[in-house]
């Protein structure tokens, strides 16, 4: 069954959107750890942070989503069909 359009991109947007609020839960407490150990300023510190998360949360949103939906492919008699 392929799921429209709408439906997809809704899915999507979802998934995106938990994925960064996990990114953030994440980030904050690292961040702070990181500045208090010194690793850098809060602005550089915080670019890191948001880079690494979004990209985390755009790789895991499109791997489910943007790929094609399954499609079985026809027989067209050179496979053998499966027997139960």
């Amino acid at each position: 069954m392929a799921w429209g359009f709408r439906l997809r991109a809704t899915s999507f947007a979802v998934t995106m959107a938990l994925t960064l609020w996990e990114a953030v839960v994440l980030g904050v407490p690292l961040g702070l750890v990181l500045w208090l150990a010194g690793a850098g300023s809060p602005r550089a510190i915080a670019a890191g942070v948001v880079a690494t998360g979004g990209a985390w949360a755009l790789g895991i949103s499109t791997y489910g989503h943007a790929r094609p939906p399954y499609a079985p492919l026809p027989n067209d008699g050179t496979r053998k069909k499966e027997t139960p």
